[in-house]
């Protein structure tokens, strides 16, 4: 694979960390994606879901573009 591929395939998030009445819920990226998609619409709506890569916070709209 060319470094260019990599840098292509590299996620532009690995935590998310989801938070509600009854705490905050660390998720890796994997565990988010795998949520049913009404539970991953009702995070983001509810704007209780933050992501990181590492320990650098990123923001919605780049977690989420399409690459």
């Amino acid at each position: 694979m060319s470094l260019f591929g990599a840098v292509a395939d590299a996620a532009p998030y690995d935590t998310v960390v989801c938070s509600d009445a009854s705490g905050e819920r660390r998720l890796t990226r994997s565990q988010f994606e795998k949520l049913a998609l009404l539970d991953r619409v009702r995070l983001l709506a509810g704007g209780e879901i933050r992501f990181f890569l590492g320990a650098r916070e990123i923001d919605k709209s780049v977690a989420l573009a399409r690459r």
